[in-house]
This record gives structure tokens, sequence and C-alpha cells, in this order.
């Protein structure tokens, strides 16, 4: 089955072979349900592609509209397309032609959340909202992953893949990873929350603790610290890009409303698939999977036992004093499998 996404990329693709007069805009429609009309255009001389929204009433914008400013997104307002119901444009323009495909996967985000819309002027301000949600990939950080986040995102998405494996739904795992969005754990499902730690080091005796919260099992019923051993070598197999595919073929089978959520989660990881040539011959093998309950005992700082004054705090533990709060693989899949049935 076709995503969204890949329709809308298919045609931009078209829009490739386009040609036009300057001040000319090629375009296709490519809205389903929306009460509002969304095409798929390219602005000549300068061969943009765009986003065209319209024609709709200026009164539809909300009050005190002023046009976002974000790095490679060109936001303005055209008078000169006018029809029954409408008297203004919104046009949003793509200037970084290597973000072809985050300007892909907003476009095909606006089309899900329009479908899901009744009114023209909701579908207005939910589209404007969208543009400030997605402010930070347009702006841009588009710098390659270091190898140690590089490995840091293969085993966050690598327990996915386990747990799924195992039989864990993928739609409940797509939700539930939160690592993304800089949350405190990992992962949360419900009351029971996951933090992983992913490592290459030969010496994996230690994990580092950035966030003084990242332990806090405050308010949860479990809250395990998960450890990904990995042995990293050149090589084609395993890498980032091809985990990545691998997921997104099986939540496109098993979960396909979900294909974009996964999308805007790894764009925020820092992934761009420009980039995958650049992550695809550093294969990764499973060397461990361990699984630690943080609970009473368990060396850590919590907040509530700094010292007046101290707000922020970053340490090692060495898991060789832990063996006592370690559990079993087979037993976490279990207690996972019923909380996510």
């Amino acid at each position: 089955m076709t995503s969204r996404q890949d329709e809308i990329k298919g045609v931009f693709n078209d829009l490739l072979e386009s040609s036009g007069c300057p001040g000319q805009r090629v375009r296709n429609r490519i809205d389903r349900g929306s009460p509002i009309n969304l095409y798929a255009a390219r602005a000549f001389p300068h061969k943009n592609f765009l986003l065209e929204i319209g024609p709709i009433k200026k009164t539809y914008l909300p009050d005190g509209f002023t046009r976002p400013r974000i790095k490679g997104l060109n936001i303005t307002v055209d008078t000169t397309q006018k029809a029954e119901g409408g008297d203004i444009t919104l046009l949003l323009e793509l200037q970084q032609t290597e973000s072809i495909d985050v300007f892909g996967t907003f476009v095909a985000r606006v089309c899900e959340e329009m479908d899901s819309l009744s009114k023209p002027a909701d579908a207005v301000r939910a589209v404007i909202a969208l543009v400030e949600r997605w402010k930070e990939f347009f702006a841009g950080n588009s710098e390659l992953l270091s190898e140690s986040r590089q490995t840091g995102l293969y085993g966050e998405l690598y327990l996915i893949a386990r747990l799924h494996a195992v039989g864990v739904p993928i739609d409940r795992l797509v939700k539930g990873w939160t690592g993304c969005k800089r949350t405190n754990q990992d992962f949360e499902f419900g009351d029971i929350s996951i933090e992983v730690k992913s490592t290459t080091a030969v010496d994996a005796t230690t994990v580092s603790i950035t966030n003084i919260r990242q332990l806090d099992d405050t308010g949860l019923e479990l809250l395990l610290l998960n450890r990904v051993l990995l042995d990293a070598r050149q090589g084609y197999e395993r890498t980032l890009p091809i985990l990545i595919e691998t997921l997104r073929t099986e939540i496109a089978e098993r979960a396909p409303e979900l294909v974009l959520d996964f999308e805007e989660k790894i764009l925020l990881a820092k992934y761009r698939n420009e980039h995958a040539d650049h992550y695809g011959n550093r294969s990764y093998t499973e060397r461990a999977l361990e699984f630690y309950e943080v609970r009473e005992g368990f060396p850590r700082l919590l907040e509530s036992g700094l010292p007046t004054g101290v707000t922020k705090a970053s340490y090692e533990i060495t898991l060789e004093h832990c063996t006592s709060f370690e559990r079993a693989g087979e037993e976490v899949f279990t207690i996972l499998r019923e909380r996510c049935d």
C-alpha cells in the first residue's frame, strides 16, 4: 500500500520534469477530503517547491497573524489568485532543496491533518500550528550524526525491533518511543518507562547519566535501565539506514496511521534521509541486551537529594555493582507484552 508520504514524494518528483515562465507556478492538487485546496507546486524561474494553500478568506487567519520567519521556508501571501470563497493564497516555499525529504513529510502531515477537518477556518489554523511545530526541522540542523549519536539512535530503534519481534505491537512501540523528544526516559508505556544506554565500547562497565531525572521512578510502577551492547564494524548488513527502512516497512504494513508519526520522530532525532549513504557502511551486531530495575537502593542521584543550590548533575554508574537489580530479558518481554496487549 502506498503511503501518503510516498504519494507526495511522487508528485514532487513529477514536478521536476515541469517547465514554466518566470513568475509562473506549475501545480498538482494533492488534497482528498480537505476543506481547503492544497497543491504541490513549483515556482519559476527559481524552480523551488511549494505548498500552495487556498484561495482562502483572510478572516480564516488567526487574529494578529504574522508570517512566521523560518530559515529555509519562505511563507508569503498571494492576493492575485482569487476564487469563490477565498481572497488570498498561502504559499510555503522551500528555499533549501536539500531539505526536500523534510518538506515532503511536512506536506504529507498537512494533508493527513486536513483530511480529518471539516471547517476551512479550522484547517487554516491547523496548518499554521503545524508550521510552528515544524520550525525546528526547517531551521536546520542538517549536520551529520556523530558516531556516538548514531549508536544511541540505533540502540533505541533496535529495542523497538527486538520488542516487536517478541510480540509487542509495533503501534504501541512507536507511540511509546519518546527519547527523540528529549523526555526523561526513552520509552514510556503508561507507568512503565525504559531508559536506553547504547554503547560500542570494549570496556562497557559503566553508563553515563546526563539528566538527573533519567533514573527517577517517581510516579512509575516500573523503571528499567536498558543497556544495549553493540559491536560496530565496517559493513552494509545491519546499518542504521537499513534498520530504519525495516521499521518503516513494518509500520506501513501493521500501523499505517503512524507512518508520519515515526517520520517526525526520526527527524527529531536528527536523522535525515539524504545522509543515509554516510551511515550505510557501519554495521552493528548485538553483544548483549541487559535490563536493570531502578528501585530503592539502585546507585543513583535524585533531584530531591541534591544539595541546596545544585540543580543539575551528571555522573557514571558502574553496573558491576548493580547485578542484584538485573531483570531477565524474557521477564521484561513478558511484562511489556502484557502491558501493551
